[in-house]
């Protein structure tokens, strides 16, 4: 029997975690939340690699995988193509680099309140998965925002300017988690506003991404609080 072990304190593992239950990859007892484990599960585990990447724990040879390659165990499953094509070197690599980077990332994408009692599923902060992270979403918004000229220039100047702020004070995880955030939240108003930038009436609609803006800062303002109360940042 295998046994999926995920984050419970984070929506977008919850979700897929769900995901697998739902298609019948698992069945309801073949996951567990991070926040239930025993003693006994706790000893099986090296449980700083399980706070960075999900483990899968197999209970008939007590054995572990770890990260993306525990999710490519489960969806072998039933889809016996998956392992031979994601252990291809060079496709096992971009797995692992898409992995990690969101693994490490994963409180601050969603940025939600989560419970600070018992054992709390907190991911190592990594300084290079985060700078790869943020170059990531800057890349992103320019793209998307190419579609709005008006939000071209922009966004490259403010990409610019956040992206090198970034590097020069790269060991100062406060601000770097910051520039995260600011990112984050510019990425949602640019795939709200870029669809809406071409209605005739848009300037009429500016009040939009402006208040998802202010929520957006404030929730992860929030957040950053949270993460500097358990001494993360």
């Amino acid at each position: 029997m295998l046994l999926l072990i995920y984050d419970d304190s984070c929506p977008l593992c919850a979700w897929y975690s769900n995901q697998f239950v739902r298609f019948g990859f698992l069945d309801g007892l073949e996951k567990t939340p991070f926040s239930h484990l025993t003693k006994e599960q706790q000893a099986q585990l090296d449980m700083q690699r399980a706070m960075n990447e999900i483990p899968l724990l197999d209970t008939k040879d007590n054995t572990v995988l770890y990260g993306i390659d525990a999710l490519v165990k489960v969806l072998n499953r039933k889809w016996k193509f998956v392992e031979p094509i994601a252990k291809f070197p060079p496709i096992n690599f971009v797995l692992k680099l898409f992995y990690k980077t969101i693994s490490y990332n994963r409180k601050g994408i969603v940025a939600a309140p989560f419970n600070t009692t018992g054992i709390v599923c907190v991911p190592d902060y990594h300084t290079g998965y985060k700078l790869f992270f943020n170059f990531v979403l800057w890349v992103l918004i320019l793209i998307i925002s190419y579609l709005t000229p008006k939000l071209t220039l922009t966004y490259a100047f403010l990409g610019l300017i956040i992206g090198t702020t970034s590097l020069i004070l790269w060991p100062v995880k406060w601000l770097l988690e910051f520039y995260s955030q600011v990112l984050i939240v510019l990425m949602v108003v640019t795939i709200i506003w870029t669809p809406l930038s071409f209605l005739p009436f848009a300037k009429y609609l500016a009040i939009i991404p402006v208040t998802f803006l202010c929520i957006g800062l404030v929730k992860r303002i929030k957040y950053l609080r949270q993460m500097e109360k358990i001494g993360w940042l």
